[in-house]
């Protein structure tokens, strides 16, 4: 056996029926009401005029009006209730509209890991050119040393060194630990400022939006 749920549109419209309902029912129980009163107003202005009134006929009238009025009261009620149902109704149907677009929330988690993906693969390009670079530093082992910071080495191939400079010669002391080729210093990427700098430029970029 199945339960059928009954969504929150659908109970907003069958209360908003049976507000209709009730709202005609008072409205038509006021004016059956308000006829009753005026048939025993009438009855009550001809005695009050010295006419002779047939009691039974006055005593029917306003029993009919006391129970025209208690059954508008009764409906009145209804219509309130019915009244409270709609707006419980709505309430329903809001919250059920904010839970639907919750749930409608594009999600965070392939992206995410689409990010660290991608970090993941910088971090490997940095390793690979780390590699490289120590091959190019194992072909070129054979290079000169020249001393640091000496004029006309715009140009230069091969390792700088800490040198100093007394009596007008260079004394070469030690490689600064990167080659220049053609004027170009080649150094090793560190791994972890690498991932420190991309993480600072998302930072960067996440503030900026």
């Amino acid at each position: 056996m199945s339960l059928t749920t009954i969504s929150p549109d659908d109970t907003l419209a069958e209360a908003r029926e049976r507000l209709t309902e009730a709202t005609a029912a008072h409205q038509a129980a006021r004016e059956a009401s308000d006829a009753a009163r005026a048939t025993l107003a009438a009855l009550e202005a001809a005695a009050d005029r010295g006419e002779e009134v047939d009691t039974a006929t006055f005593t029917t009238a306003k029993a009919d009006l006391s129970l025209k009025s208690r059954r508008t009261a009764a409906l009145s009620a209804q219509v309130a209730e019915a009244q409270q149902a709609v707006d419980e109704a709505h309430k329903a149907v809001y919250a059920a509209r904010l839970t639907d677009m919750a749930a409608a929330l594009p999600s965070l988690d392939k992206p995410r890991q689409k990010a660290v993906k991608a970090f993941e693969d910088y971090l490997a390009a940095v390793r690979a050119q780390d590699d490289a670079v120590r091959e190019l530093y194992a072909e070129a082992k054979g290079l000169p040393d020249f001393p640091h910071g000496k004029p006309g080495q715009e140009k230069a191939t091969g390792w700088p060194a800490y040198a100093t400079f007394y009596q007008g010669q260079w004394k070469v002391e030690g490689r600064l630990g990167h080659v220049l080729i053609d004027g170009t210093p080649i150094k090793r990427p560190d791994l972890t400022r690498e991932g420190e700098r991309l993480a600072e430029e998302l930072v960067r970029q996440a503030r900026a939006r």
